[in-house]
């Protein structure tokens, strides 16, 4: 009896075409609302991380130019340090570097040495 019921609204739904296709599914895999509502937002969120469709072309220039990036900073001996500072030094670290010739890798290299650290 239920799956008749079921058999009935999805008909009535595709007849009237009030609700999407993804409805349509949800109602026959028992799937509620707030689950499709939710596969949907992890589909985009998906999208958003892989760069999406749209942004192919983009994606794929913006990946070679830090490619090359890379490899120039590799040449030069360059290591990737990663670190935690306060607000209000980060916020000085960029006035300064926009303010030096080499940007913020140079700037903040020059303070160090500047700290008593050698090259």
């Amino acid at each position: 009896m239920r799956w008749r019921r079921r058999t009935a609204k999805v008909c009535s739904h595709t007849i009237r075409g009030l609700q999407s296709l993804q409805s349509i599914v949800a109602l026959e895999h028992h799937v509620n609302k707030f689950q499709l509502e939710q596969t949907k937002a992890f589909k985009l969120a998906n999208d958003l991380k892989k760069g999406g469709p749209g942004r192919v072309g983009a994606a794929d220039a913006q990946k070679t130019d830090r490619r090359e990036q890379r490899k120039l900073d590799q040449a030069k001996g360059l290591v990737p340090f990663a670190c935690k500072l306060d607000e209000k030094l980060v916020k000085q670290l960029k006035e300064r570097a926009e303010a030096h010739e080499g940007g913020l890798t140079e700037a903040l290299a020059e303070l160090l040495v500047k700290a008593g650290l050698e090259r």
